[in-house]
């Protein structure tokens, strides 16, 4: 994850210090959510909304 490369038009500036430490503060949350297995894929969050809506559309749901 260290190693992201960074997008940028040729010719353009380097990013800048703020944008280095946002970039690696997104990394370590990122990093910290795999840990703690607080990250969910895409697919995990559809399925889970999808579980909810048919429960909701059933009655079982407020």
């Amino acid at each position: 994850m260290d190693d992201l490369p960074m997008s940028r038009e040729p010719g353009s500036e380097a990013p800048s210090e703020a944008q280095k430490a946002f970039i690696a503060r997104g990394q370590a949350g990122f990093t910290e959510a795999l840990e703690s297995g607080e990250f969910y894929t895409s697919d995990e969050v559809m399925t889970g909304l999808d579980t909810m809506l048919a429960e909701f559309e059933q009655g079982q749901l407020p």
